[in-house]
């Protein structure tokens, strides 16, 4: 079997709620600083070879790179188009995690794996305090050949 992997940087990150946020994006990534107190929506679009040689090739892994030192993740969504693929729930992920990947930290595996048909996206809820910030690295999945 072969793995592909598909991935963008930090700074194409969309966030949900960009009023509540100063939004600031890097040659590194981008980094939000909250206006107040609440939790907000990140939103990571993915490149998806949705058929490489006639088949569907299953997505078998996720990642989404960060430092949330003085925030929090709580939940991490998995979407095929607007079908919910998986959902990684209550978190409660704090720390510097963006320059390699750990296990149920910032990478996630899909099982069982799944076939995408219309365009990954990955969502992050994160709890992030007033004037504290996130940042986003990177993020990206792996699928792997039938």
């Amino acid at each position: 079997m072969t793995t592909y992997a598909f991935w963008i940087h930090g700074n194409n990150v969309e966030v949900q709620d960009p009023n509540s946020v100063i939004e600031g994006r890097f040659d590194w990534g981008t980094q939000y600083i909250n206006r107040s107190d609440n939790e907000n929506w990140f939103h990571f679009p993915i490149p998806t070879p949705v058929i490489i040689d006639d088949v569907r090739p299953p997505l078998i892994r996720v990642f989404v790179f960060y430092n949330a030192v003085t925030a929090t993740i709580n939940e991490v969504r998995v979407r095929d188009g607007s079908r919910l693929v998986t959902a990684f729930t209550n978190l409660n992920l704090v720390g510097d995690h963006s320059s390699g990947p750990e296990d149920n930290i910032n990478s996630w595996k899909i099982d069982p794996p799944a076939g995408i048909a219309f365009g990954l996206g990955i969502s992050v809820a994160a709890a992030i305090p007033r004037h504290q910030a996130i940042i986003f690295t990177t993020a990206g999945a792996d699928f792997q050949s039938l």
